[in-house]
């Protein structure tokens, strides 16, 4: 029997080698099949669901430009992903961390379901943290859908949570920049926000998104709140104004930054400034305000826009600019940083 036992394990090992050898001449001269993103995908999603706030984010980046690709490539992959942040919830850091992993790749999707798609999470209110993902995503697509400012302003209105409502509101904003179609629509809705008994936060959220909308209507409203007492809301008209291209706007933008008391309101004046530049006319403006400025900061900001913008303006212009905020700084790291790469003649105080 001990030698029946041995002869059936001998003849099972040779058919084992054997088995093995086939499959090595099998697996070399068949032709390699290229792993389709269909594959890849699942795979990055199942490993979605295991990351956490300490998972690198060179990992995390890698996961995200799998699914991008896989969304735009397999029709199947949109309801895969969409399905698992209807089944994602919580609201702790880690399920936030996943969960904004998929929203992003939504937002940068270029299938135009995408869109669709987070409007319809949107309108699920699963939890706090998935409508205000759902509602930034929208508000970061290139092309979002018509139906997103409905559900956005549904939000708006009758709002989950205050930030919710907030981010709702800046995504509004935005959504109403791409869509060309009925524009004066959601500048209706935006204008009826307006209320004498508005607190400062909420003059300040309803400007940021006439800002991300960038009507002309909204100019009466931004040009009052830029005389308000607190420079917050100040601050906040300003910066209102960055997609407003207008060499008027611009003026009146440099002139009433120069003249503030706030260098937060400065700095908020020399970020939309830095948006709008575009000719020499604005070295002098962003000059000005830098002169203006008591603040370090302030005059930093302006001198690094100085440095890598305006390419198409005579660089003596440029360098004159900087030499003059350079004399009029009392800072020494200003005039460093000026100085350094400029070769100015650089008074020091």
């Amino acid at each position: 029997m001990k030698h029946q036992i041995t002869f059936y394990g001998l003849s099972l090992g040779l058919l084992g080698v054997l088995a093995s050898i086939i499959g090595l001449v099998i697996s070399t001269y068949t032709p390699k099949q290229a792993i389709t993103p269909s594959l890849v995908a699942p795979t990055a999603l199942v490993r979605v669901q295991t990351i956490t706030m300490a998972t690198a984010s060179g990992e995390v980046y890698t996961l995200f430009g799998q699914i991008k690709t896989w969304l735009q490539k397999d029709p199947d992959a949109l309801v895969q992903v969409e399905n698992m942040l209807k089944h994602t919830r919580g609201e702790d850091d880690d399920t936030r961390r996943r969960m904004s992993l998929l929203y992003g790749t939504l937002a940068e999707s270029t299938n135009p379901e995408a869109g669709l798609a987070l409007v319809k999470l949107l309108g699920q209110r699963l939890s706090e943290s998935a409508v205000i993902q759902a509602a930034a995503a929208l508000g970061d697509q290139i092309h979002p859908p018509k139906a997103a400012l409905d559900a956005l302003w549904q939000e708006v209105q009758q709002p989950l949570s205050a930030a919710s409502r907030n981010v709702s509101l800046l995504a509004f904003g935005s959504v109403a920049h791409h869509l060309d179609s009925n524009p004066g629509d959601a500048t209706t809705r935006l204008l009826s926000l307006l209320s004498p008994s508005n607190g400062p936060q909420a003059k300040i959220e309803i400007l940021a998104a006439m800002g991300n909308h960038g009507s002309t209507a909204y100019l009466p409203y931004i040009r009052k709140a830029a005389a308000n007492p607190s420079p917050q809301i100040r601050g906040a008209a300003l910066y209102a104004l960055r997609f407003l291209p207008s060499a008027e706007l611009r003026d009146w933008l440099s002139v009433t930054a120069a003249a503030d008391t706030s260098d937060d309101v400065k700095a908020e004046a020399v970020r939309s400034l830095r948006v709008l530049s575009r000719d020499a006319m604005d070295v002098h403006r962003l000059a000005m305000v830098a002169r203006s400025s008591t603040d370090a900061d302030v005059q930093l900001q302006v001198a690094r826009i100085l440095k890598t913008s305006f390419e198409e303006v005579d660089r003596s212009l440029r360098n004159l600019a900087l030499g003059e905020i350079a004399q009029h700084t009392l800072f020494d790291s200003v005039r460093e940083f000026i100085d350094d790469g400029q070769k100015l003649t650089v008074k020091s105080h």
